[in-house]
């Protein structure tokens, strides 16, 4: 009888789930970019996620996330510079652009696992108090399915709509400018 009821439920599980995939697969393929927060079961902190699809192989988005010397071309920051390599991590200083000029700049540590197609980072020095999180790429045909997840605390209290302007707001610009970036291989300016 148990083992009857583990694969019903089982099933249950695995039939329930089928919606919620086929519609953030759908909505993928329509060229949507998902943004979502979540709860990091480990440290309990509230993350931000970030999926989209790219036209390109794994290969190819991978070689714009770390192509470091044109990252401003595509993307907000003021300054980029590698300060360290290591051979399975790099040190990175980045200069946001930040409105009213408050200076937020950071270094990271950000570490290369292309045998699982991720990049993960964390703080290593700078003005904010934390940053950490990911890239994952997963191949879906000719396409790649990217996933970015950031957790960030710049370390003052600021209002949740300020909050989400920074992280959603940006995020949805950062997915759009990354896959741009991507599929104009690599002629694609933000102006």
């Amino acid at each position: 009888m148990k083992k009857e009821l583990s694969i019903f439920l089982t099933g249950l599980i695995l039939f329930s789930a089928i919606p919620v995939f086929a519609d953030e697969t759908s909505d993928l393929k329509g060229g949507k970019l998902l943004i979502k927060d979540k709860i990091n079961p480990d440290t309990k902190a509230t993350e931000t996620q970030l999926v989209f699809l790219i036209k390109a192989k794994p290969e190819k988005v991978w070689t714009t996330l770390i192509d470091y010397d044109h990252y401003t071309e595509f993307m907000p920051l003021k300054e980029v510079k590698v300060k360290s390599k290591h051979g399975s991590y790099d040190i990175v200083f980045f200069k946001p652009e930040t409105p009213m000029g408050f200076d937020t700049s950071y270094e990271l540590k950000r570490s290369y696992f292309k045998d699982q197609w991720k990049i993960t980072f964390e703080k290593y020095s700078g003005k904010i108090k934390s940053i950490n999180g990911y890239w994952k790429l997963e191949p879906m045909g000719n396409n790649t399915k990217a996933t970015y997840v950031s957790n960030i605390d710049i370390g003052m209290p600021v209002p949740g709509f300020v909050k989400d302007y920074f992280t959603k707001g940006g995020l949805n610009k950062l997915g759009e400018w990354i896959k741009k970036r991507v599929e104009s291989n690599g002629k694609w300016k933000r102006s």
